[in-house]
């Protein structure tokens, strides 16, 4: 009788927290319209499909590219040896807030714009990323941004890293691949939205893009995230 109520107990818990973020969620999305895709958290199967690539490649540095409320950043702590790094860089104030209540010396929280990776990279000291994993959209960003966004995430990577993504649609493949292989896919039925998560592997020849100057319709494609 006493593991069913510990059971039933821990299941409201869990409801309660997912009410909670979802409204977090929609009062981030009323104020930040253009820098929230998604009014509910990660599912807890794309963040064991995380946690299972870090358990694969066991990294040493990792990016996490808006991260929104941390659902896949603890995902990734689970899986992340004692001695690694994780660097969250999340633009949305609110989901700011809600990540650095995470009690982990592992984490690192930066405010910024994805935009934003080589200089906070370079303030923390940190070079040769092992995985950088993504959950802002590339398909609602102009071609010229996104692919000035792989370009650098392709540049922070070490000689064998990795790219990770969770997308719901396939405009990633044409962007990466010409700067990281074929990338292996899995589906993600179980969140809403569905998505595919892609795993990239590096090529060791970089081809460089131009930045462009963006304008702040642009800019604000590059800090969505789907995660909470």
């Amino acid at each position: 009788m006493k593991t069913q109520t510990n059971g039933s107990a821990d299941a409201l818990d869990y409801v309660v927290d997912w009410i909670r973020a979802v409204t977090t969620f929609l009062g981030a999305l009323i104020a930040q319209p253009r820098e929230v895709a998604s009014v509910v958290p990660s599912s807890q199967e794309l963040e064991n499909g995380l946690s299972n690539l870090v358990r694969e490649c066991a990294p040493s540095i990792v990016v996490e590219l808006g991260p929104g409320m941390g659902g896949t950043t603890k995902a990734l702590l689970r899986s992340l040896d004692a001695d690694a790094t994780l660097i969250s860089i999340e633009i949305v104030p609110e989901f700011v807030e809600q990540l650095r209540q995470i009690d982990d010396p592992r984490l690192i929280v930066c405010q910024g714009d994805a935009s934003d990776l080589s200089r906070i990279l370079s303030e923390s000291e940190s070079s040769n990323v092992d995985l950088v994993v993504s959950g802002i959209p590339f398909s609602t960003m102009r071609p010229s941004v996104a692919k000035a966004l792989v370009a650098d995430i392709h540049r922070s990577l070490a000689p064998e890293g990795q790219f990770v993504t969770y997308q719901v649609r396939d405009t990633i493949i044409e962007i990466a691949t010409e700067l990281f292989n074929t990338p292996r896919v899995s589906l993600v039925l179980w969140n809403v939205p569905p998505l595919r998560l892609y795993q990239f592997a590096k090529r060791c020849r970089e081809k460089t893009y131009a930045r462009p100057v963006s304008s702040t319709m642009d800019a604000f494609a590059m800090t969505t995230s789907f995660d909470g």
